[in-house]
């Protein structure tokens, strides 16, 4: 099985004596720095670099299967080997990843070379002493090899944000889908089940198998998306979702960044790039395909070629395209009409995702938002090729390149959201790379591994040390049911607001008015930087009271509450009235308000009016008459009353205000007076009523 994949044949050219000599990066991107850190030697081609925070080296592997360790300490680096296939039996070494101490390696193993082999995913751990012990966490059915360039093998891996999966691709055997019989070997094969899909296995998987029959694959719940050709870097951005990155085909079609969601199919072989694969229609002819390049290695082995038995889509199965890229860089494209080679951007349009032949790896992002400046949170990926301005469209080296692109150079990518879907905006910001082949990120500095060993460091501006905002609330951070209260931040121009951990979207004023209970911080935001979180602020909505409503008795107007009353006529505050009762002295319209623990409800308005009502002689009854100074007299109903005494020439000789009850006798007293003969007067409400009354001795 010989499994050598496009990229990694592309690398054994690099690698030859033919390659060019070792350049020096040059940075493009303002704030970038850059200084070679260690070359590692003695090795096959250098694949892929981690680094592993526990012990805090670096480790990078080699196609054969080397596995290297690069230790930084007292101003000196060095390198070692630590592990080869002969302890962890993978032969085609193309997938590192590294968790708290445990390293992970992912590959093939070549059991007959050019013919047969199966896909492997090891466990490394380190002893006290030294040593490693390699556990097999998932090995597949043997699969075939189509012995040429596209064996792409199993490839790209990396761990889930929690750290309980891995994400595994698995490449094409094929260029496009045609049969691949491996010399008649396999008679009529395309693509294997096990080939051209992204798998999920859980992290502490023991020995897992992976049969290489589909049926069985989609039933045991380990594919996690289909339709990938050769998803040689995949990885998590900030905001939790995966994304891939792959080159196509010998067709000059676009290389393709896809956003990876379970379930999905991303449309190999049928779509590659975001075209359709033009073999699968009848009467193909490569020499009138304008995206074939006639030097390509496909068209000279008459790989491109009219297809009559390439199998029909899937019905029934929606293809996900490649993010659309609208530059200003690594969008240049081939015209299907007229075979020029054009900028997508300068015409106002994208390309799906780069240009071709750019070959992406290295795919990285700024996770925990450590770069500065427009760097932070952004992702990065490398461009592996060479670029040719050939009109050949081949690159010095006989292979294809990135058309019209330089190639060789490290982009920042912005990844924005609109309609649901990304988009993203590519700018070089390293140039003259030598076959770049892998990247990582440790602080602000992104290691940038070549194929040869060489390995670079690019710094990045640091991010500013920012403060936590300031955090107040209204009122102490209460408001009653119904009512709102704001909260106001300072220190930044622009905030991000968080209600109980969630984002509150679409909100970035320094003052936030809010109508829920519950715990508020706010970040602020500057130069695209994000400072830590203020001081949760607890934001508590205190209940109103029940409703109260007015009953009458007469002139005596009753709240349902007991206590909290405040009384009001006709909007105006009745002065000092606040008991659960009130006499009414005027007609209009009485409303109550109830407050409780500083929250407050209003009656309904009751409409009272005030009538004059003339007394009976039953009613209006003065007894014992004459007295001693001591007399009693009747009133029909319960009110507060103003009693006037005055003697027969007018004079006011008693005044009294007092609360006169009903149906029963209410007690006046005249000490002082002489004896004679005094009118009282009685006034409550609408009625009054004056009677003679008369000291004796």
């Amino acid at each position: 099985m010989k499994h050598r994949s496009t990229l990694l044949n592309i690398l054994l050219i690099l690698a030859s004596g033919t390659a060019a000599a070792q350049t020096t990066p040059t940075a493009l991107g303002p704030g970038l720095s850059i200084r070679p850190f260690h070359r590692v030697t003695n090795t096959d081609l250098q694949v892929r670099i981690a680094y592993d925070s526990t012990r805090r080296v670096f480790y990078t592997i080699s196609f054969d299967g080397g596995l290297f360790q690069i230790i930084s300490e007292n101003g000196t680096v060095r390198h070692e080997a630590i592990a080869d296939a002969s302890q962890h039996e993978i032969n085609h070494l193309q997938g590192l990843a590294v968790r708290q101490g445990v390293v992970y390696l992912v590959g093939n193993r070549v059991v007959q070379s050019g013919v047969v082999g199966y896909g492997l995913v090891k466990r490394g751990q380190r002893q006290p002493n030294g040593s490693w012990t390699w556990t097999t966490v998932m090995r597949t059915d043997n699969h075939a090899s189509s012995k040429t360039l596209y064996d792409h093998a199993f490839s790209g891996v990396c761990f889930s944000p929690d750290g309980q999966s891995l994400y595994i691709a698995s490449g094409s055997r094929t260029d496009h889908g045609e049969v691949k019989d491996n010399e008649g070997r396999y008679p009529g094969l395309r693509e294997e089940p096990l080939t051209t899909k992204i798998y999920r296995i859980p992290t502490t998987a023991n020995d897992l198998f992976l049969p290489n029959n589909e049926t069985q694959l989609q039933a045991s719940g380990y594919v996690f998306a289909r339709g990938v050709r050769n998803a040689f870097d995949i990885a998590f951005s900030p905001t939790g979702d995966l994304f891939s990155v792959e080159n196509s085909g010998d067709r000059d079609d676009p290389e393709e960044m896809n956003w990876i969601r379970e379930g999905q199919h991303y449309g190999f072989p049928w779509e590659i790039g975001g075209n359709d694969t033009p073999m699968q229609f009848p009467g193909y002819d490569p020499k009138q395909d304008k995206l074939v390049n006639p030097k390509s290695t496909s068209f000279l082995n008459g790989g491109l070629a009219n297809d009559p038995n390439y199998p029909k889509k899937p019905t029934g199965v929606t293809f996900r395209r490649p993010i659309p890229n609208t530059g200003p860089d690594a969008d240049k494209y081939r015209d299907p009409q007229t075979g020029a080679i054009r900028d997508a951007s300068d015409e106002g349009g994208a390309v799906t995702t780069f240009t071709g032949h750019r070959c992406p790896v290295g795919l990285v992002f700024d996770t925990r938002a450590q770069f500065g400046g427009d760097y932070t949170g952004q992702a990065f990926v490398l461009g592996h090729q060479k670029g040719t301005f050939d009109p050949s469209g081949l690159s010095t080296l006989g292979a294809l390149g990135p058309m019209n692109d330089p190639g060789e150079d490290l982009m920042l990518m912005n990844l924005t959201k609109r309609n649901g879907e990304y988009q993203v905006s590519c700018k070089r910001i390293v140039a003259n790379f030598t076959a770049p082949v892998d990247g990582e990120i440790v602080g602000n500095t992104l290691y940038v591994l070549e194929v040869s060993g060489q390995i670079w460091e690019v710094t990045f501006p640091k991010k500013a040390v920012l403060a936590a905002p300031g955090l107040t609330a209204a009122n102490n951070g209460t408001f009653c049911e119904g009512g709102n209260l704001t909260l106001t931040a300072t220190g930044y121009g622009s905030y991000r607001w968080y209600r109980d951990g969630a984002l509150l979207s679409g909100l970035s004023a320094e003052r936030l008015s809010v109508t829920q209970a519950g715990s508020y911080q706010a970040v602020g935001v500057q130069d695209g930087q994000v400072s830590p979180l203020s001081v949760a602020v607890a934001v508590t909505v205190v209940p109103n009271p029940p409703k109260p409503s007015i009953t009458a008795n007469a002139a005596t107007l009753q709240s349902s509450a007991n206590a909290g009353n405040e009384w009001f006529r006709d909007g105006t505050a009745v002065a000092g009235a606040t008991a659960a009762t009130l006499e009414a002295k005027q007609s209009g319209a009485y409303t109550v308000r109830t407050t409780v623990n500083g929250c407050s409800t209003t009656s309904d308005p009751f409409v009272f009016t005030l009538t004059d009502r003339p007394l009976t002689a039953q009613s209006f009854r003065i007894y014992p008459n004459p007295s001693s100074g001591t007399f009693r007299f009747d009133w029909p109903e319960a009110a507060e009353a103003r009693l006037a005494v005055s003697d027969t020439r007018g004079r006011t000789l008693h005044r009294e205000t007092r609360r006169l009850t009903p149906n029963a006798p209410n007690e006046l007293t005249l000490n002082g007076l002489k004896p004679g003969v005094y009118l009282l007067r009685v006034q409550a409400f609408g009625r009054e009523a004056t009677g003679k009354v008369v000291i004796g001795r």
